[in-house]
């Protein structure tokens, strides 16, 4: 395995606590398309995301419709005051109706 991926593989499993440096962000980002497929890379693209840059916010919510399905602890990350944008703060009922649990509405 190369060293980028286990790289990546770390940030992946960073806990929801530890804030992403600058550079893992980028990297992040600039893996964003391969990550599609890792469920539990979501929450770590999403905390990549300049959500203040409009293309890259609109990037990441075509992007974000496309992700692997999430496990409901992911998605109750998102409901975290971590992620205050508009744009994920509708995720969570999203992915937790799509993981064939209950559906939120969001407000």
């Amino acid at each position: 395995m190369s060293l980028l991926c286990r790289l990546l593989q770390t940030i992946i499993k960073f806990p929801p606590t530890r804030t992403l440096e600058v550079d893992e962000k980028q990297l992040v980002w600039k893996f964003r398309f391969s990550l599609m497929s890792e469920k539990k890379a979501l929450t770590k693209f999403v905390r990549s995301v300049d959500w203040s840059d409009n293309q890259e916010a609109k990037q990441a919510v075509e992007l974000i419709g496309k992700w692997e399905t999430i496990d409901v602890a992911d998605a109750l990350e998102l409901l975290s005051p971590d992620f205050e944008s508009d744009e994920v703060c509708c995720l969570p009922p999203l992915f937790l109706h799509l993981s064939g649990f209950i559906m939120f509405t969001c407000l």
